[in-house]
């Protein structure tokens, strides 16, 4: 959104020119304030104050290491002269022109305009030589390098997840073995009792019962016997 604000404030004289008086400050006010806000939210953080934590930021942001196009040679307004520049203080000073651009625009005789034309402006040609170009690119390399430190926060969350979920399987393993174990135990216990059991039987009783002799041929005999009293019995009849 900065960038296309960016580029649009190039074109704020050219766009007054379609559109009366008080529609056009009002758009420029509003295209102005609405691109400060975005640069500077760039630079602080939209939603809260935030550093700028990696170096290549750092270098952007803090050091002069954008070579910006400016206008000041007295004789020669149109000759161009070369300032180091950090983004923000490009981000400052492309406000600052625009914002004389426009009163200068708007007000031809003012000490804005210096008496030119707008073509001849010193802060229109700033504006059209570090604008869409410099100050675009810069805007560029900036989300850049905000994607990456984002992409590596995101490594760094899929990282602690895993490890978390890690630890919730071995948890779960652990409950799952240790509520095992207590289930056998149980059942150990029970089956203990039920063998406990026959521990309470008296001894001389099992002894009894162990010395006790059971004879299958007695039972036969007495049972041959009957069948042939009932025989008996029939021939008899």
């Amino acid at each position: 959104s900065s960038l296309h604000f960016a580029c649009v404030d190039t074109q704020l004289p050219h766009m007054s020119t379609s559109m009366g008086p008080g529609q056009g400050s009002a758009f420029h006010n509003c295209v102005l304030c609405r691109y400060e806000d975005l640069h500077q939210g760039l630079y602080l953080g939209f939603k809260g104050l935030r550093p700028l934590t990696t170096p290549q930021l750092q270098h952007l942001w803090h050091e002069n290491s954008l070579v910006a196009t400016t206008f000041t040679n007295v004789s020669n307004r149109t000759a161009p002269s070369t300032q180091s520049v950090s983004l923000f203080n490009l981000g400052e000073l492309y406000t600052a022109a625009a914002k004389d651009v426009q009163y200068a625009a708007q007000n031809p005789g003012s000490t804005q305009s210096d008496g030119v034309s707008l073509a001849l402006n010193r802060q229109w040609l700033f504006m059209q030589a570090n604008g869409p170009g410099l100050l675009y690119e810069s805007y560029l390399h900036s989300l850049d390098f905000m994607v990456l430190l984002n992409q590596d926060g995101i490594v760094l969350l899929q990282r602690a997840m895993l490890a978390l979920l890690s630890i919730e399987g071995f948890i779960i393993v652990v409950v799952a073995v240790s509520l095992m174990v207590k289930l056998l135990q149980t059942v150990s216990v029970h089956r203990q009792a039920l063998f406990s059991v026959f521990l309470a039987i008296p001894h001389s009783y099992l002894r009894t019962l162990a010395s006790k002799s059971v004879s299958l041929d007695d039972d036969d005999a007495e049972e041959d016997e009957e069948e042939k009293a009932l025989r008996a019995e029939e021939d008899a009849k």
